[in-house]
């Protein structure tokens, strides 16, 4: 799909104003608005729209959404790098990038910063972690 095909669908399943869940749980808002789009639901870490990944979520939902994965297109450092300095480790030992992420900095000093264009992960001492 285009992103001008996914403009003029966007527009029309906005036009429809509430549109029910077609799906219980975490994953229903995100299977609903691609069934509208006639995007066939995958598991794939491939794009949705023209090299770039349909996101959702409920405006009042609390749960948090993955941005970034270990896909080396975003990454501007090594993923290992990146995880050996900023990461914690989790309850099993693991060293990872266990974060949820704001527009300020977190405890590690990982912070987003949104542009009309992009959303880069950066440290506070200047570093650019990803970029989506």
């Amino acid at each position: 799909m285009t992103i001008e095909e996914f403009q003029t669908k966007f527009r029309e399943i906005k036009a429809k104003g509430f549109v029910p869940t077609t799906r219980k749980g975490s994953t229903g808002i995100g299977h609903t608005l691609e069934t509208h789009l006639e995007i066939n639901e995958n598991n794939e870490a491939r794009p949705d729209i023209e090299g770039v990944e349909l996101k959702a979520h409920r405006s009042r939902g609390k749960s948090l959404i993955t941005l970034f994965t270990f896909n080396n297109k975003v990454w501007k450092m090594s993923p290992l790098e990146a995880v050996k300095k900023y990461g914690s480790f989790d309850k099993d030992g693991r060293q990872g990038l266990y974060y949820t992420m704001s527009l300020k900095p977190n405890s590690a000093g990982l912070f987003l910063e949104v542009s009309d264009t992009e959303i880069s992960v950066r440290h506070i001492s200047g570093d650019v972690v990803a970029t989506w």
